[in-house]
């Protein structure tokens, strides 16, 4: 009898390490932007339960590309500059390599406000018809191409400059 009271015991032991999971439902990400562009730098905050953590490491892989390795600062963050457009994994976990939480986003071609994977008129267009409220014309990815903070006129007149190759102006 006593070598089936240990192996029960092994087994109850075994059992809980294979099925045990940290309580990692408390991690969460904030991602600034939120609908990133190509040339953006982005800073990815991992909070457990709302509070920065640092020392988490982050996996940035775009279009399914070899991934790019960070760990968060001492405010919880890490910076990821935006090269090309296409889909972005985002995934966080601890030092050993426990997951905590991941995100997918989508990074759009700056400029590109109709979404037809190119930058040219049609976007100064659907640009201008956006901001003037006409339905139908949603500007998925950020309509601040000048970099002001603030979506008008000036980004259409900025995008024209910078299809027309104007210099300084650049998307």
């Amino acid at each position: 009898m006593k070598i089936k009271i240990r192996y029960w015991v092994f087994l109850v032991v075994i059992s809980t390490i294979l099925t045990f999971s940290p309580a990692n439902a408390s991690y969460s990400m904030d991602i600034v932007p939120a609908v990133p562009n190509n040339g953006d730098t982005l800073n990815v905050t991992i909070l457990d339960d709302g509070n920065p953590e640092p020392g988490i490491l982050v996996q940035f892989a775009l279009n399914g590309g070899v991934p790019v390795f960070s760990i968060t600062d001492s405010q919880g963050k890490a910076k990821f500059k935006l090269l090309n457009k296409g889909n972005l994994t985002i995934y966080a976990a601890t030092r050993e390599g426990v997951p905590l939480t991941d995100a997918t986003l989508k990074v759009f071609l700056k400029g590109d406000f109709s979404g037809d994977d190119t930058t040219d008129s049609w976007d100064i267009t659907y640009l201008a018809r956006s901001i003037s409220g006409i339905p139908g014309y949603d500007v998925l990815s950020s309509g601040d191409v000048s970099g002001d903070g603030m979506v008008d006129a000036w980004d259409c007149t900025y995008l024209a400059r910078a299809i027309v190759g104007v210099p300084g102006y650049i998307v």
